[in-house]
């Protein structure tokens, strides 16, 4: 029907095997995800692959991040399998950001999700060290930023023995 040709074997026309051109396969996923209408160029939109990402590294123990996620217990709320429900919840992702937990032990669900830039992401890690100065909690990066000096020089402060309210409030030494 397109008007291209292909070469293939007359066994594989007749059993059925060979269906079209290569452009069926190519349709078919078009409307597997237009569904939503989320497909540009024939590919799913980036809102689309990051909720199949929060699905998949929550409920596929067989995909590397799922031991940071699944296998820690977090889920995805019910009412977001359906992906016309997180896009009307989150809206579109925009350029630049990516979902974010606001409290990285708790689940994906409305309450608990916004698009955040890299470096909110980053502030929002487990692994963070995080310092209480004045009653406030931040990450060392976000201190070193605030008093203009580098993480290193506060984690190299506190593996000497400094309190953690000196490594961070301490001016630079100058030589």
């Amino acid at each position: 029907d397109c008007g291209k040709e292909r070469i293939v074997k007359t066994s594989n026309l007749m059993n059925g095997h060979t269906k079209s051109c290569g452009c069926l396969g190519r349709d078919l996923s078009i409307m597997r995800f237009t569904k939503h209408g989320h497909a540009t160029k024939h590919r799913p939109s980036k809102t689309w692959h990051t909720w199949m990402s929060m699905i998949r590294r929550c409920e596929c123990p067989s995909r590397k991040a799922y031991i940071g996620y699944g296998a820690r217990g977090i889920k995805v709320c019910d009412s977001w399998h359906d992906f016309s429900v997180f896009l009307n919840d989150m809206g579109e992702k925009p350029d630049g950001l990516s979902l974010g937990r606001i409290d990285n032990n708790d689940n994906y669900e409305p309450r608990n999700c916004r698009w955040e830039t890299p470096v909110e992401q980053a502030n929002n890690c487990r692994s963070n060290h995080r310092v209480l100065i004045n009653g406030e909690y931040k990450t060392i990066a976000q201190w070193a930023r605030e008093f203009g000096i580098t993480p290193d020089l506060i984690y190299g402060r506190i593996g000497n023995g400094w309190s953690e309210l000196d490594a961070v409030t301490r001016p630079k030494a100058v030589i």
